[in-house]
């Protein structure tokens, strides 16, 4: 299944179980955000890599998210970025 020209916002993104999933999206062809706290430059190491390796769009959002205005600037930054479609 190929899910070129989708996107996917994966919070989490930036280690473990996360990252897994981030990475299978993009080598499936989907632009994804990753989501996560952490060392500035290794994100964007493996924004980088998963960019370069599987030929999508990745970005980074490096914001905590606990409340449900700031999971709706998420959705909207990923979309606003990613060039998305509201129906996810």
């Amino acid at each position: 299944m190929s899910l070129e020209g989708k996107a996917a916002l994966v919070t989490g993104s930036t280690s473990g179980i996360g990252l897994a999933v981030a990475q299978a999206f993009a080598a499936e062809g989907c632009s994804v955000m990753l989501n996560g706290l952490g060392d500035r430059d290794a994100i964007d190491a493996l924004r980088d890599g998963i960019a370069r390796k599987a030929g999508v769009k990745v970005v980074v959002q490096r914001r905590r998210h606990e409340q449900a205005a700031e999971i709706a600037d998420l959705v909207a930054d990923a979309q606003a970025k990613l060039g998305a479609s509201t129906s996810w």
